[in-house]
């Protein structure tokens, strides 16, 4: 669920704002009516920069390309490889 606050009511209500976004929700923050932040659970913010990251998206489509081609193996396949130290 997407939340409109003004900064005020952010201020005011940021415990209360920390403990929804832990449930999925999302807060936008408005100065005089118009939307100037956004405030989202940390996982949520991490998925953001990563998939905005070039260089990121770059390994993950030369590793999608190479599974595609074959050239890489499925992970059930890598997992059995590795040998575990006790």
């Amino acid at each position: 669920m997407v939340k409109t606050l003004s900064i005020q009511e952010a201020k005011d209500k940021l415990p209360g704002i920390i403990e929804k976004l832990r449930s999925g929700d999302f807060v936008v923050v408005e100065k005089q009516g118009k939307p100037i932040a956004g405030i989202v659970d940390f996982e949520d913010m991490e998925d953001f920069i990563e998939l905005n990251n070039a260089s990121l998206q770059k390994q993950i489509q030369n590793g999608y390309k190479e599974f595609k081609t074959g050239k890489a193996n499925p992970a059930r396949a890598f997992l059995k490889t590795l040998k575990y130290k006790k």
